[in-house]
């Protein structure tokens, strides 16, 4: 016969639905249940089609969802204040074992299409997906979404090896999908971009409970914490105990840094006690502007090269390497070259080797600088 319902609600450590609503023609027997004409409705979205219950063991549940939010879907399996603003619509079909130890040999599939909503960020596009129980597995044909100014390309399986293609604009179009990701989101974000533009290709491998990501980054006039940076480009590799970079340039003007980095993170975060280790180059840098940036008022300028090897920890580094400067001033006398190795444990600057030419004039010997406080020029 038929039923209808309203004021339904499930929930579970993963998802939460409130006050739908259910009708159907329900038809039960010795051999399963079958519903059909069976709708669900709530303020996330609708579904209609069949379900059937065979041999009161074997679910199979077959229909189209419409008009459903994305924004509360994602709410619905408690991630809140997604930014996206779009409806979902299209078929979907489910199937599953039920047992008395509840559901199991969970598999689904469907084809959402993604349409733009008011408010929020609008994010449009196409999406093929496969879900399966065992093996864990996401599988995602060939799909386009457009997020804001962003535009985002995935395909494959996450649980294997998902490829991922992105260009953006505006970086707070996409990283809110670091939340669905399980990861955190930083707050306030200390990196955006200025008229610039940042591409990512990577791949997104191993299991989903402990997935890793590499790839190529490229992006361009980049601001991180009110620092402009003309362009960056890297190899990285990252997973929640490991951030590895390779082949790193970083270019201002005519200054050029490039390198290697790894870095020990927990849960994907790096810590005061992480450990650290890199190798750098720097080319043509402009000192008297890094001073500046790095909050020191020495009297220093010039133009400078450096090789560095930092190690220890990223709460207290520990820099060896060499310095090279030309054509600059120290407090107010110019000079034609300086040179020195320089050693940096904590809050001592140490200059080794150290030798300055003015003109025909020159002189060397060592140099040891400590810091008083938090701030170099202290």
């Amino acid at each position: 016969g038929r039923f209808s319902g309203s004021g339904v609600s499930y929930r579970n450590p993963a998802v939460e639905v409130r006050n739908a609503g259910l009708s159907g023609n329900l038809d039960v027997s010795e051999s399963g249940v079958r519903v059909d004409d069976l709708s669900v409705s709530s303020s996330a979205g609708k579904f209609r089609g069949t379900l059937d219950l065979k041999d009161w063991r074997d679910l199979r549940l077959r229909g189209d969802v419409s008009s459903l939010s994305l924004q509360a879907a994602a709410a619905a399996v408690r991630q809140q204040g997604l930014p996206w603003s779009a409806n979902l619509r299209g078929p979907v079909q489910l199937s599953a074992t039920v047992g008395r130890a509840g559901i199991s040999d969970l598999a689904a599939a469907g084809h959402l299409d993604v349409l733009p909503s008011g408010g929020g960020v609008p994010a449009s596009g196409a999406l093929d997906w496969k879900y399966s129980q065992k093996p864990e597995r996401i599988e995602i044909g060939k799909s386009e979404f457009t997020v804001g100014s962003s535009r985002i390309q995935v395909s494959g399986a996450l649980g294997s090896r998902l490829q991922v293609d992105v260009v953006s604009h505006n970086l707070n179009d996409v990283v809110p999908a670091l939340r669905l990701a399980g990861l955190t989101q930083p707050e306030p974000l200390p990196v955006s971009l200025k008229e610039g533009t940042v591409h990512v290709t990577a791949s997104v491998v191993g299991n989903l409970r402990d997935p890793g990501v590499e790839g190529h980054l490229e992006a361009t006039n980049v601001v991180f914490r009110d620092h402009k940076i003309d362009r960056i480009s890297s190899d990285f590799e990252v997973n929640r105990l490991l951030l590895r970079l390779e082949k790193t340039e970083v270019a201002q003007g005519p200054a050029a840094a490039s390198g290697r980095a790894r870095a020990a993170l927990m849960n994907w975060k790096i810590e005061p006690s992480s450990v650290i280790e890199a190798a750098i180059k720097v080319r043509n840098a402009d000192v008297a502007a890094l001073l500046a940036q790095a909050g020191s008022k020495l009297p220093v300028s010039g133009v400078a090269d450096a090789d560095l090897q930092v190690a220890n920890t990223f709460g207290d580094p520990q820099v060896r390497g060499s310095l090279r400067a030309v054509h600059g001033k120290a407090w107010d006398q110019p000079f034609d070259l300086a040179k020195s190795d320089v050693q940096l444990d904590g809050p001592v600057l140490h200059l080794a080797g150290a030798s300055i030419t003015a003109g025909k004039a020159n002189g060397g010997g060592s140099i040891t600088y400590r810091r008083v406080g938090e701030e170099w020029g202290s």
